[in-house]
C-alpha cells in the first residue's frame, strides 16, 4: 500500500490531485494499491473509487509535525512505509518526522524547498537540472527524477510521438490547470483576438472544477 498526501481543492492545486490519480492508476496496474489522504470526499468520484483503495479527508493543517504524525499513524495502520507527498506545505520538520520514523517517500517539488530528505524527488520543470539540487539534498541517496521525461500524463492523452498533418490548419491550445484559472483563459483569448490572427483555431481546455467555466463558455459563444 502506498499512501498519497495531497493538497488540492477547486481553487488551488487541483492539478496535484489529477497527477496523483494518474500515478496511482499506473501503480495499480502494476499490482500496487494506494490510499489518498487530504482532499475533500466530494472529489472521491467514480474513477477515484476505482483507483484508490481508501480516501481519508483532512480539512485542517495545524502544523507540519502534527500532520506528519497523523500521516504516519494512517500509514502504520495500513502496513505501509512508502508515502508520496504532493503538498508544497511540506517543510523540513515534516520531512524530519517521516525520516525519524523510518519512512520512505517520493516528494513532488517545485524548486522552492530549501532542504530535502526524500528518497525520490520529482520535478518536471523542463529547465531544472541536478545542479539545482546540489545544496538542497541532505540525503546522499536521494534519486532525482527531473524534466519532461518524468511528466505524469493521463492515459487518455495521445502518445508523445505524433505524425504532423494539416500544418496549414494552425491551432492554439489554451489551458491553465485543473482548478481556478483566475481569469487567465479569457485574458489570453481576448488578447490573441486583438492580434487579428487568420486561419487560427483555438482549443480551450478547462477543468470541470474551474469556477469561471460559465463565463468562459458565454464568452466563447459570443465570439
Amino acid at each position: 500500500m502506498i499512501i498519497f498526501r495531497c493538497n488540492a481543492d477547486s481553487k488551488v492545486g487541483f492539478g496535484h490531485l489529477t497527477r496523483c490519480t494518474a500515478l496511482a492508476e499506473a501503480l495499480l496496474s502494476l499490482g500496487e494499491p494506494s490510499m489518498m489522504v487530504g482532499p475533500s470526499q466530494k472529489f472521491f468520484k467514480k474513477k477515484e473509487t476505482q483507483v484508490f483503495h481508501d480516501w481519508i479527508e483532512k480539512k485542517t493543517w495545524e502544523s507540519s509535525g502534527d500532520d506528519a504524525l497523523k500521516l504516519i499513524n494512517i500509514a502504520k495502520k495500513s502496513s505501509s512505509n512508502m508515502i508520496i507527498l504532493d503538498d508544497y506545505r511540506v517543510d523540513y520538520e515534516y520531512q524530519y518526522t517521516l525520516k525519524k520514523h523510518e519512512f520512505h517517500w517520493l516528494q513532488f517539488d517545485n524548486g522552492k524547498t530549501t532542504t530535502i530528505l526524500a528518497d525520490i524527488v520529482l520535478n518536471t520543470n523542463p529547465v531544472v537540472s541536478s545542479s539545482s539540487y546540489e545544496d538542497k539534498l541532505e540525503n546522499p541517496m536521494t534519486k532525482l527524477l527531473l524534466g519532461l521525461n518524468y511528466a505524469i500524463v493521463r492515459e487518455e492523452f495521445p502518445p508523445k510521438k505524433l505524425k504532423l498533418t494539416n500544418l496549414d490548419n494552425k491551432k492554439i491550445l489554451i489551458t491553465f490547470g485543473a482548478g481556478d484559472d483566475r481569469g487567465a483563459i479569457l485574458f489570453v483569448l481576448s488578447s490573441l483576438l486583438e492580434q487579428k490572427l487568420k486561419n487560427i483555431k483555438f482549443i480551450v481546455v478547462s477543468g470541470i472544477n474551474n469556477p469561471n467555466n460559465p463565463n468562459i463558455s458565454s464568452w466563447i459563444e459570443n465570439h
